[in-house]
C-alpha cells in the first residue's frame, strides 16, 4: 500500500487528489488579501512561495509573512517553497543561502510541509547534499517533504521521469514531484504513461507523488490524477505561479466529477441484506442543505414510523440552543452530549433519523445507527448546496464571513470519507425533489412506494 502523508488536517495519498493554491505575497497584508482569497476557494493547503517576498533573506520578514497567512487561514496546511531561478523561481541564491532559509521556516512552528529542490547530482543549485541536508532537517520537525524537479525546456522520455521520481523517494522524501513543459500533446502523453507507471510502482510501500504537465498542452494532467496518480494539483485563486493554472473552483469541480465515476459504488446486495426485515430505523446522513429533515418527514409519512432530528433531541435533552451549547461546553461537549442521544435514539423504536451534519463524525455514533437499519447518505454537489444555504448562514459566523462555492465544498471535503464510510448507499439529490428521494430510499431499503 502507498505511504499516506498527514501535513495538518490534509491526508496525501489517498481519495480525490488535493488542490494546492499558491501565495505570491511580497509582504504580511498582501499574504493576508490572497489568505482571504484561499479561505473562500476549495483549496486543500496553500503554497507560500517565499522567493516572492520582499528581502525573503531577512528571517523577521519571512516570519511575519507565516504569521499573517496562518492566521488568515488557520485550517489549511501552508506548503513553504522557496523556488531558485533555475527551478523557475525568482530567487538568486548559493547552496548555503537557500539552506538557512528553509531551516528558518521550519524552525518557525508555521509550516506543514516543505517543497525543496532536488538537483540529483553534486554541484547543481541547491546541490544534492543540501537537499539530503534539508530532508534530514525536517524528519527531526516531523514535517513531511516534498522533492521537486522542474523542466522549463521539454518533456523528458516516460522512463526518465520514472527513474528521477523513484531516485528521490529512495533518497527519502514524502513525497515527489516533477513539473515538465509540453511541446506537444504528445508529450503530455508522455507524461501520462509516467505518471500511470509511477502509480503501479508505488502501489506497495511507495511514497505519493506529483506529476504535471505545464501549459495549455498539459492542463489534463492537473485534472485527472486520480485515474493516473499523482496526489496533489496545482490551481489558482486569483494568482498563477506556473503556466496552465487553472480557476480552483473549476478545477474542483472537474475532480468531482471524475471522483464520483471512479470511486466503486456500494453494492445493493449489502444493502438488501440489511433491509430483507422491513423494519428498523433508516438514518439519514449528509452536509447541511441535503434535505436531511425534508425527506425524513416525507418517509415518515409514507412508511408509518415517526421522523426525529438528532438536532432537536439534543437542545431538548441539554435545555438550550446549539449556539448556547457551544459556547459553555465547547465543541467537544457538544458531541459528547450528540453521541449520548444519538445512541439512544438508535436503539429505540424505529423511526428515520435524521442525523446533523457531524453526527457521521463519530464511529460510536455510526455503529449504533448501523445497528438500527440501514445509513442512507444523501449527497449533493457544492454548486447545489451553495445555492440552498447562502442565505441561512444561522449562527455559523466562519460560514458567513467566507460563504462561497469555494469555501462550502471545502467544508463538503472535510467530511466526505467519513460520511462514505459510514453509509450503506449513497443518492445524489442534484435536481430531484423530496418526494423523488423518499421514492428512491424507499426502493433502496425494500419498504415499497407507499402514497
Amino acid at each position: 500500500m502507498m505511504k499516506i502523508v498527514n501535513a495538518g488536517n490534509v491526508t496525501i495519498g489517498e481519495g480525490m487528489p488535493k488542490i494546492a493554491v499558491p501565495v505570491l505575497a511580497a509582504n504580511a497584508a498582501e499574504a493576508r488579501e490572497q489568505g482571504e482569497r484561499i479561505m473562500r476557494s476549495p483549496a486543500d493547503l496553500a503554497e507560500l512561495r517565499a522567493d516572492y517576498i520582499n528581502d525573503f533573506r531577512n528571517p523577521e520578514m519571512v516570519q511575519s509573512v507565516l504569521s499573517a497567512l496562518k492566521e488568515t487561514i488557520p485550517d489549511r496546511p501552508v506548503l513553504f517553497t522557496l523556488r531558485t531561478v533555475k527551478e523557475g523561481g525568482a530567487a538568486e541564491l548559493t547552496n548555503t543561502e537557500y539552506e538557512k532559509i528553509c531551516c528558518g521556516a521550519m524552525e518557525s512552528g508555521m509550516i506543514d510541509l516543505i517543497d525543496i529542490e532536488y538537483a540529483g547530482n553534486r554541484g547543481a543549485s541547491p546541490d544534492h547534499g543540501t537537499a539530503l541536508r534539508l530532508c534530514a532537517f525536517a524528519r527531526e520537525r516531523e514535517i513531511p517533504v516534498i522533492f521537486s524537479k522542474h523542466d522549463f525546456h521539454g518533456t523528458p522520455s516516460a522512463e526518465a521521469i520514472t527513474e528521477l521520481m523513484l531516485r528521490m523517494a529512495e533518497d527519502g522524501a514524502d513525497i515527489v514531484k516533477m513539473a515538465v513543459m509540453p511541446q506537444t500533446e504528445e508529450d503530455a502523453a508522455e507524461l501520462l504513461e509516467a505518471s500511470a507507471s509511477l502509480k503501479r510502482q508505488m502501489e506497495e510501500g511507495g511514497v505519493p507523488f506529483i506529476l504535471i504537465s505545464m501549459s495549455g498542452k498539459g492542463m489534463i494532467s492537473r485534472m485527472s490524477g486520480e485515474v493516473f496518480g499523482s496526489a496533489v494539483t496545482f490551481a489558482q485563486a486569483g494568482l498563477a505561479s506556473a503556466p496552465g493554472q487553472i480557476d480552483a473552483d473549476d478545477l474542483d469541480r472537474v475532480l468531482r466529477i471524475i471522483h464520483r465515476y471512479s470511486s466503486p459504488e456500494k453494492p445493493d446486495s449489502v444493502l438488501h441484506e440489511r433491509t430483507a426485515s422491513g423494519q428498523g430505523s433508516i438514518s439519514l446522513i449528509g452536509f447541511m442543505g441535503t434535505g436531511k429533515t425534508t425527506v425524513a418527514g416525507k418517509l415518515s409519512r409514507r412508511i408509518g414510523i415517526p421522523a426525529v432530528e438528532i438536532d432537536d433531541l439534543l437542545v431538548k435533552e441539554a435545555g438550550m440552543s446549539i449556539p448556547d451549547i457551544f459556547k459553555t461546553q465547547g465543541e467537544a461537549g457538544f458531541r459528547d452530549l450528540e453521541e449520548r442521544v444519538c445512541v439512544k435514539t438508535a436503539a429505540g423504536d424505529p423511526a428515520v433519523i435524521s442525523c446533523g451534519g457531524g453526527t457521521p463524525m463519530r464511529q460510536a455514533n455510526v455503529d449504533s445507527l448501523k445497528a438500527a437499519g440501514p445509513v442512507i447518505l444523501l449527497e449533493g454537489s457544492p454548486d447545489t448546496i451553495y445555492d440552498r444555504v447562502r442565505r441561512t448562514t444561522g449562527d455559523r459566523p466562519m460560514l458567513a464571513r467566507y460563504m462561497s462555492r469555494g469555501y462550502v465544498s471545502w467544508l463538503m471535503k472535510q467530511r466526505a470519507d467519513a460520511y462514505h464510510r459510514a453509509a450503506d448507499a449513497v443518492i445524489r439529490i442534484d435536481g430531484k425533489t423530496p418526494d423523488e428521494i423518499a421514492d428512491e430510499i424507499m426502493q433502496l431499503t425494500g419498504r415499497g412506494i407507499q402514497h
